[in-house]
């Protein structure tokens, strides 16, 4: 199947989906006259096609962080659709009953990476294909847990092993039929789903990095996730063998005094060799935007020789406010996807939090080298806690709108750090308590409405 029919598939897919907002995505049936994929150059295509594989992250993470404030009254009055500000000020209603972008997309990529595992069965295995038939598993496994991973980040609660079979995760949907019908499965059956699919894939990518395709999977960017999802989970000890494990792979930095300082656009994801893996969010960007200006306290967080705030951030001539610069993939919609700079600061937290003071502050400096003007004085701590709390600082200064500090702050409170956001719009304070229950996303009312699973109490 050529690349025009592929498109013609996903078309026609999202076509059946749009018509379909009122009946839910999870019952959509995608039409049976559609000629679905069956060779491995039509399954590789339907892997690549930017729609499904590129733009699927939710963006209510990001929305309701604390990493930015809104110009004025009239920026927030204008903000994007009608969830950006429900979300922006953690409203118990997000979507008022309006279709969201935020559900649909990661299910989206689902079904297609679970059309290409049930193509794959049908294709006989020769040592002539073998290597590339397990590439394309690979990849679609990566992507179906990706996306899987992204829903629990967004809908479901921090990760407790207390919990975890009591807690709702997420509809696992494993397979292209969309007229099974699915309830919620356990957060803990939901993160095992996740795993399992990141461990099979970890085995069959490639152990080579194509920087030309950051969309791809690969070796590091299964371990790189896995080391992600484990930090969340709080396992601090797997959360740092995974990241050790990418880092041998690829642990490129980039020298941030090559990088000019007075573009709007100092990133791209073609030249930023620090990318693992490329995804942004679906439909949304902070980025560019004088609208969203930089939050006052992350500001005010970085010293006179640190290269960050002038390559993230722009001041607004008018108004003397900072607002951020182009994403840091240099592409629509806020950057999510993985890179080595968040692999360096899992790796140091992970050290902290296991009592190895000197290793954690090394990690960190080799990081931190690359991002000052001048000569560099290493970071030093007297303590665990004390080298802890400054990774915990540098990455809130490094990674800028990624959709991290969302579930950051989720995982941190469960463990007491009793932080409390706060947002003020035109007069009126808005705060968000530690725990709060408004820090799992509501589910779609469309997706309520016809699938009958269960919705988050907030």
């Amino acid at each position: 199947m050529k690349m025009s029919n592929i498109k013609y598939f996903l078309i026609a897919f999202l076509s059946v989906i749009i018509q379909g907002c009122k009946m839910g995505f999870l019952d959509d049936k995608p039409s049976t006259k559609i000629v679905v994929p069956s060779t491995l150059d039509d399954l590789q295509s339907l892997l690549e096609y930017n729609i499904i594989n590129l733009s699927a992250d939710p963006a209510l993470n990001t929305l309701s962080a604390d990493e930015y404030d809104f110009r004025d009254y009239a920026a927030f009055q204008s903000a994007g659709a009608s969830y950006y500000r429900t979300a922006a000020t953690w409203n118990k209603v997000i979507f008022d009953g309006n279709q969201d972008n935020n559900w649909g997309p990661p299910y989206k990529k689902v079904f297609c990476a679970n059309v290409v595992l049930e193509q794959l069965d049908k294709i006989i295995v020769d040592s002539l294909n073998n290597k590339r038939w397990n590439d394309i598993k690979g990849q679609a496994l990566f992507s179906r847990s990706w996306a899987f991973f992204q829903l629990l980040q967004t809908f479901s609660p921090t990760y407790d092993i207390s919990t975890q079979n009591q807690d709702l995760g997420i509809p696992l949907r494993l397979s292209p039929d969309v007229n099974n019908t699915l309830q919620r499965a356990s957060l803990n059956d939901s993160y095992n789903q996740v795993i399992t699919d990141l461990e099979q894939a970890s085995k069959l990518l490639s152990a080579s990095y194509d920087r030309s395709k950051p969309h791809y999977g690969s070796k590091a960017a299964a371990y790189a996730l896995l080391s992600r999802i484990y930090l969340s989970m709080r396992q601090y000890d797997k959360a740092e063998t995974y990241a050790d494990i990418c880092l041998t792979l690829y642990s490129v930095l980039n020298d941030y005094n090559t990088r000019s300082t007075t573009s709007n656009a100092p990133f791209n994801y073609l030249n930023n060799d620090e990318i693992i893996y490329l995804s942004v969010n679906y439909g949304t960007s902070l980025t560019g935007n004088t609208a969203y200006v930089v939050n006052q306290d992350l500001l005010t967080s970085y010293s006179s020789n640190d290269l960050r705030p002038l390559l993230y951030f722009r001041i607004n001539a008018a108004t003397g406010q900072y607002y951020f610069k182009t994403a840091y993939a240099g592409i629509g919609g806020n950057f999510t996807g993985l890179a080595t700079d968040e692999i360096y600061l899992i790796k140091a937290e992970c050290q902290a939090r296991n009592n190895q003071t000197g290793a954690a502050m090394n990690t960190l400096n080799t990081l931190l080298k690359n991002r000052f003007s001048g000569v560099y004085t290493d970071l030093t701590a007297n303590s665990a806690s004390d080298a802890l709390q400054l990774v915990l600082n540098e990455r809130r200064k490094e990674l800028i709108l990624r959709g991290l500090r969302w579930s950051d702050l989720k995982r941190l409170n469960k463990e007491g750090a009793n932080i409390t956001l706060t947002r003020v719009v035109n007069g009126v304070t808005y705060t968000l308590p530690p725990n709060d229950p408004r820090y799992v996303m509501p589910i779609p009312d469309n997706e309520i409405n016809i699938s009958g699973i269960q919705q988050n109490i907030r």
